[in-house]
């Protein structure tokens, strides 16, 4: 991460850059491991027959997640509204520059996305630009195995609840999405697990984790500092949850094997992850957070246009009517149907779980996490549904990941009294949850085969305790995987031309890489970029006079817009005959040519050639 920032602010945010320095990355961490040797990051024990069916299934999960995303290109709303847009951005112009004509969308916090372009940069195209999402979907879930067994419970019931965690709807139906939320609640558990091991077990890896993945909590979501400070008693408190004074706090903090030089470049590391967009906010708008108005007690600390009263708008906090049976029936709908039986049993299981002062702090943050998640913007509705309770909240609940993480972690302690609860708790998964993964990633017959198989074998070396056989498979899989993605590559466009229409051959054969291509009314901005992100996209504002204003095809002159993408959805009745109208200017318009009309209201985009004489 720290490398990507530093290639972002440097402008050579380019392949040849990222692959020559990964190189240099690369053979130094191997130097390091030869001397120091492979670390043990996980409990040193037996995988054990029950562990290794959970492996199995969420293998399964894994394989099959993996192989939709490479094949179908992501749909996700906020993803193609902006995400990909501010992705493709910085890849057109080999820097991290501000996507302004998104307003305050393009000045959050960006670590994800940044991580994401890492991927697309080698590939040339968006093949595995969810791949960091099954990477921290693999991290969440070792991490709450980690915090579980941390905390006393039992190895069994610790991957039990972790797999009930990862194969929930609500998290499986956002692999796809270029969002941070699941890296967050995976960094946010890491931290904690971690530092919850450092007082005891005091080792400078454990310290170097923590530290990293606080500093990486900032710049994945404007919430991230809130989760730092939830952080904060693990540290200083240690898993007796005691205040033993200063001198124990500083003893805490000076890990074996972490040298004083060490220590600070890990901390200044971290401090870089955490502010990075922060002060480029900061230098550029003089305002941290970007356009939002910040007030402490009545004083306002910056300012902004967006304020409190308008975040606060589409929370459940104000928008959720406590005596309405209406917005309860929608609620518990739809926290069942999304978080399913699993969540349930770690609900009851977490009730009846131990009763040591460290787990009444980890029951602490996990109200913490619900409260922020209740607080939290757009957890309710985004305007879009009459700011009240609707099935939409649904797509809020992956604000909430931080507070299912920590219920799973309580939930393997409760789990962990009762050899009943982790038998329920294993048929629920293998009903509930592969039934869930068919549900959600719907694979290939052939596809479904083959990793089932995968998943069995390298379950059943694991299980023998062959550690170094698991060589074999691992090496069959990445060679699979490297064929995959050649086959996959035909397979995702013929996916994204179903998906949104022959305007994506349009493009590729009308268009080149140094056409600019403004959008006008669709959320789709990242399909004018091209399959390589290398055109750039402009975001004009709509022409609201009678006539179509020459002044605008003008200015769209001026940035060297040669082409206008042009979308024909009528989502706002309020915005549905200004769209209309648009549209007939564009239409009536010398300026534009036509060059691919629009399919139907789905495949709603229509391609147009602006004209470069002047009129």
């Amino acid at each position: 991460m720290g490398l990507a920032l530093l290639l972002g602010f440097a402008r050579v945010l380019d392949t040849a850059p990222l692959l020559v320095c990964s190189a240099a990355l690369f053979a130094a961490g191997f130097m390091a491991l030869r001397r120091t040797g492979v670390p043990r990051l996980l409990p040193q024990e037996g995988l054990g027959t029950l562990r290794a069916g959970v492996l199995i299934v969420v293998l399964i999960a894994l394989g099959l997640g993996m192989a939709d995303l490479v094949v179908h290109p992501t749909r996700n709303f906020d993803s193609l509204a902006y995400h990909l847009p501010v992705m493709a951005r910085w890849v057109d112009a080999g820097r991290l520059e501000v996507f302004a004509e998104l307003g305050q969308v393009a000045l959050y916090p960006s670590h994800w996305e940044l991580l994401s372009t890492l991927v697309v940069l080698p590939v040339g195209q968006d093949l595995l630009v969810s791949l960091p999402n099954l990477l921290a979907w693999l991290q969440l879930g070792l991490a709450i195995f980690v915090l579980a067994r941390r905390l006393g419970a039992r190895a069994d019931a610790s991957a039990l609840a972790a797999g009930l965690v990862l194969l929930m709807p609500s998290v499986l139906s956002r692999l796809d999405a270029v969002q941070p939320d699941i890296a967050l609640a995976a960094c946010f558990v890491t931290a904690l697990a971690f530092a919850l091991r450092v007082p005891d077990e005091g080792r400078g890896l454990d310290l170097l984790i923590v530290i990293l993945a606080v500093g990486m909590l900032p710049g994945l979501k404007l919430s991230g500092p809130v989760f730092v400070l939830m952080l904060v008693p693990a540290l200083v408190l240690g898993p007796q949850m005691r205040w033993s004074g200063l001198s124990a706090v500083r003893e805490r903090l000076r890990a074996p094997g972490l040298t004083p030089v060490q220590f600070a470049a890990a901390v200044t590391l971290a401090l870089g992850l955490g502010l990075a967009w922060y002060l480029r906010n900061f230098i550029s708008l003089g305002n941290p957070f970007g356009d939002l108005e910040i007030s402490l007690l009545g004083w306002t600390l910056f300012d902004g246009s967006i304020s409190g009263e308008d975040l606060r708008r589409g929370s459940l906090a104000n928008v959720f009517r406590w005596s309405n049976a209406d917005d309860w029936s929608v609620l518990g709908g739809t926290l069942w149907k999304w978080l399913g039986a699993g969540a349930a049993l770690l609900v009851v299981t977490a009730l009846a779980g131990a009763r040591k002062r460290v787990c009444w702090y980890v029951g602490l943050l996990l109200l913490l996490c619900v409260a922020l998640y209740w607080r939290t913007p757009y957890s309710a509705d985004n305007g879009t549904h009459g700011w009240q309770v609707t099935p939409w909240i649904e797509v809020g609940l992956r604000y909430g990941f931080p507070a299912l993480a920590l219920l799973g972690v309580l939930g393997a302690v409760g789990m962990s009294r009762s050899v009943w609860l982790e038998r329920a708790a294993l048929l629920l998964l293998v009903v509930t949850s592969l039934l869930t993964v068919l549900d959600e990633l719907i694979p290939n017959v052939w596809v479904l085969v083959f990793v089932v198989a995968g998943a069995w074998a390298v379950s059943m070396v694991a299980l023998r305790g062959r550690s170094r056989t698991l060589l074999v498979p691992g090496i069959a899989a990445l060679l699979a995987l490297i064929v995959a993605l050649g086959l996959a590559r035909s397979e995702r466009e013929a996916k994204r031309n179903l998906h949104f229409g022959s305007i994506v051959e349009v493009l590729a054969a009308e268009l080149d890489d140094d056409d600019v291509v403004a959008v006008v009314h669709s959320h789709k901005l990242h399909l004018a970029a091209g399959m390589d992100w290398r055109r750039r996209v402009e975001l004009p504002d709509l022409p609201r006079r009678v006539a179509l204003d020459h002044a605008w095809v003008t200015a769209l002159r001026a940035k060297g817009v040669t082409a206008l993408l042009v979308g024909h959805q009528e989502p706002d009745p309020e915005a549905a005959d200004n769209i209309r109208r648009v549209q007939a200017m564009i239409r009536a318009s010398e300026d534009f040519v036509l060059v691919a009309d629009y399919e139907s209201l789905r495949k709603d985009l229509a391609l147009f050639r602006l004209v470069q004489s002047s009129r």
